[in-house]
């Protein structure tokens, strides 16, 4: 049901619905051209960080950086086991990770999606077990 309720959400979104208050978003066209990643076989590998910390070098607000095999947060790791693309062309996918840190275990899944606002792209994380959405800028 929340993958159904998602792929709807980034339907409507990319055809550019203009949420109440929000402008209208559409998704990245030909993700497999564009930095932060040109050498990635997904489109979003790079250095995220949260919109409006300039991709702070200290403390928990530091870049998630994302490669083709793991993503690595401030205090954990999250290893790739399962990548599935959405959409065509893509521009969203669904991951699934086994992560380790602070002395805990976990399976994450999460959505990934690209989603451009005026001339700045944007990757919007998606968690699939609690909901929590956070918008991340390249790092450059």
């Amino acid at each position: 049901m929340g993958r159904v309720c998602l792929v709807v959400l980034f339907g409507a979104l990319a055809g550019g619905l203009a949420l109440s208050g929000w402008p209208a978003w559409t998704p990245h066209q030909g993700f497999a051209a564009a930095a932060p990643s040109e050498t990635g076989p997904y489109g979003f590998e790079g250095r995220w960080g949260m919109v409006g910390t300039n991709c702070a070098t200290r403390g928990d607000l530091v870049p998630t950086e994302i490669t083709s095999t793991e993503v690595l947060f401030y205090e954990s790791r999250c290893t790739i086991v399962e990548v599935e693309p959405i959409g065509d062309p893509v521009s969203t996918w669904a991951v699934k990770t086994e992560c380790h840190g602070e002395g805990d275990t976990w399976i994450w899944p999460y959505v990934l999606a690209f989603v451009d606002v005026g001339q700045n792209r944007r990757l919007v994380v998606i968690n699939m077990d609690n909901g929590s959405a956070t918008v991340r800028e390249a790092c450059h």
